[in-house]
């Protein structure tokens, strides 16, 4: 029986109870990557056991990957699921040999390893297997200080802590989100002087988002942590 991956969204709202902690997936950089299809189980409420489908060591969900445009990416996506399967890379402009979907099967057991050109953003789901991509544009490198950015980040790369110096006048709040929008630092700057320190041993390795709001604009730079 061949199964097949579509996506949707259910927008509602509740009052209710988490359950459990938020999963957030790994990122992956480069432009080789190993998705290992399995079955897993996860009980999302007490004593009711939830069979998925997942990639790679997740129980559900799957890595964030993080893809430069303009650059050639190999995926090497394997079978262990016990059945036949496909994937799609939802939005990505490949060619259709390398897009998945029906027409592109992966019998149990084997890889299918297509090759494309990354030229924008995609996402997938398929019985909890789903993951995201966060494509950096060719224009933008991680140490390239942007011209209209009105702070300064360093170091960049980053282990133990990050330095954020030139802080303007006008500034009203700085925040820093991870490569799957999930912020994980909020700052009121009304009260603060020109420069910040912040702590990132306990950070993930990957890539950051830092926000900057002042009265009168926005800014936004890039940085990674290698811990």
């Amino acid at each position: 029986m061949k199964k097949f991956s579509g996506l949707f969204f259910l927008l509602f709202t509740q009052n209710v109870i988490a359950q459990n902690p938020i999963t957030i997936p790994d990122t992956l950089t480069g432009v080789t990557f190993n998705l290992n299809m399995h079955t897993d189980s996860v009980q999302f409420f007490p004593g009711r056991k939830t069979f998925t489908n997942a990639f790679n060591q997740f129980s559900y969900l799957g890595p964030t990957l993080i893809l430069n445009k303009g650059e050639n990416v190999t995926m090497n996506v394997t079978d262990n699921l016990g059945d036949t399967t496909t994937v799609h890379w939802h939005g990505l402009h490949v060619p259709s040999m390398d897009d998945g979907g029906p027409h592109i099967f992966i019998l149990d057991g084997n890889t299918w390893s297509p090759q494309f050109t990354v030229m924008n953003h995609a996402l997938h789901e398929d019985d909890g297997m789903m993951g995201q991509f966060v494509v950096v544009p060719d224009t933008t490198s991680i140490n390239e200080f942007p011209a209209n950015a009105k702070f300064s980040v360093f170091p960049n790369p980053a282990t133990q802590f990050i330095s954020i110096d030139g802080l303007p006048a006008d500034s009203k709040s700085i925040s820093v989100t991870n490569a799957v929008g999930q912020k994980i630092f909020y700052q009121n700057l009304e009260l603060i002087n020109t420069k910040l320190t912040l702590n990132t041993m306990n950070w993930k390795s990957g890539i950051y988002f830092i926000t900057l709001i002042t009265f009168n604009h926005s800014s936004t730079q890039k940085i990674s942590i290698t811990n």
